[in-house]
């Protein structure tokens, strides 16, 4: 009896010749075949979640647009394969969502800035070709355990089209009625990671870390794919999904300022409870002794049950302030006690 893995081989042999024709390189471009892509990054706003799209492939406009349609955000791009994006620019964004086809211009420190990324509060949405260890694939320590939810044993994929079998429990899946891809890893969960849906044949279509940090989204909406169905939804979902009730925070542009410079300071609120409520937002800076000496209160918020609220608000570094460590502190009233607040350390030179 043939195993999955043989099987899925076997399908690989066959459909080769339409990969390639559908896919161009078929993820076997290395570095410097492609023509290296612009950028398209711009400055982030207050409201809505901030996106950038950097697959080791050319931008797709119209993809992006149709993401932003659904978070009402920003969805930059930026051409993984021929630079990798800093620490500090990570940082300016929400969530982060890569795709592989050619190499990517170092897949290990992406791969290890992405992780980054999730430890100080990101979301991370991998997609097609991410695990895909027998042509190019994304590395470093976001496809590890404690990050990535799946990993492919085989590094092979399925070069044959699937259809979504509708069995999506999660926020993932809110809103999708279906999608297919021919561009699907063949995967295992690993470290804890949970699956949501999965295809007619059997396959993981999505799955995601326990906290939601880090989402694996099974293929992608690309014109390069040329998959259908529902993906830019896929990915404004897995771009907010969350299971906590809780208040985080994050600065954008890196943690390093000089007196007088103004600090941006994304918010993100998840409310689980029943009903719809009025909140504000307080932003303050301190000092090593706890000492406030900046402050900014934020008009109210309105927020129904089961929505993430992100807001992107700015506190100005007082001039003359002393170089030294200081914290900026989100604090929201009303809240249960350990969740009305998040602390985010800060530099000023």
């Amino acid at each position: 009896m043939l195993t999955r893995t043989s099987k899925s081989l076997i399908l690989a042999a066959c459909f080769c010749l339409v990969a390639t024709m559908a896919f161009g390189q078929a993820n076997s471009g290395a570095i410097g075949l492609k023509p290296p892509s612009d950028n398209d990054l711009t400055p982030i706003p207050e409201g809505g979640i901030s996106i950038l799209y950097a697959p080791s492939e050319a931008d797709d406009a119209a993809y992006r647009a149709a993401i932003a349609a659904f978070t009402g955000g920003t969805v930059d791009y930026f051409d993984a394969s021929a630079g990798t994006p800093s620490a500090s620019m990570l940082a300016g964004y929400d969530c982060v969502y890569t795709w592989t086809n050619f190499a990517y211009a170092d897949n290990v420190t992406f791969g290890d800035r992405l992780a980054d990324h999730v430890d100080a509060g990101g979301n991370v949405v991998l997609g097609a070709f991410t695990t895909f260890t027998g042509g190019n694939f994304l590395s470093g320590r976001v496809m590890t355990s404690g990050y990535s939810p799946v990993n492919s044993p085989s590094g092979s994929n399925w070069f044959f089209s699937s259809n979504y079998a509708g069995d999506g429990v999660t926020s993932i899946h809110n809103g999708v009625t279906g999608y297919e891809c021919t561009f699907r890893d063949i995967l295992a969960l690993q470290g804890g990671g949970l699956q949501d849906g999965s295809y007619l044949d059997g396959e993981i279509a999505h799955s995601y870390r326990s906290d939601f940090g880090v989402v694996h989204s099974n293929g992608a909406g690309a014109n390069q794919l040329g998959c259908t169905g529902d993906w830019p939804l896929l990915v404004a979902n897995a771009c907010n999904a969350t299971n906590a009730c809780a208040l985080s925070a994050r600065i954008a542009g890196g943690t390093s300022f000089g007196a007088g410079d103004s600090v941006q300071v994304r918010v993100t609120l998840q409310h689980n409870k029943i009903g719809t409520e009025t909140r504000s937002f307080r932003i303050t800076l301190e000092d090593a002794a706890g000492q406030v000496i900046a402050q900014r209160d934020t008009p109210p918020v309105t927020m129904s049950f089961d929505e993430v609220v992100r807001r992107s608000y700015k506190v100005r570094i007082p001039a003359g302030t002393p170089a030294g460590s200081y914290n900026v502190r989100v604090r929201i009233a009303g809240m249960q006690q350990g969740h009305a607040q998040s602390v985010r350390p800060i530099t000023v030179n």
